[in-house]
């Protein structure tokens, strides 16, 4: 999967640099600028948090340096 200029769902950007497997079977994606995916293999669909205002406005311009998904699949990001 690469990312997509059109602005679609896609990896948002080639360098991964984590991924974390949750308990749902979906692959949570970091990139190494700091980006936030949410892939599901059932669907092979994203979700691109990152890109969402909200994420934005919570995480800034630095992105995501750490996270970990815990039983309950919830998101625990530093």
């Amino acid at each position: 999967f690469q990312p997509s200029a059109d602005g679609r769902p896609s990896l948002s950007f080639a360098g991964v640099d984590h991924l974390t497997l949750d308990h749902q079977g979906r692959l949570w994606i970091r990139s190494e600028r700091g980006d936030l995916d949410l892939f599901d293999p059932r669907t092979e669909s994203f979700t691109n948090f990152s890109r969402r205002p909200d994420y934005r406005r919570l995480v800034g311009g630095r992105g995501l340096s750490r996270f970990c998904v815990d039983r309950q699949s919830r998101l625990w990001a530093i």
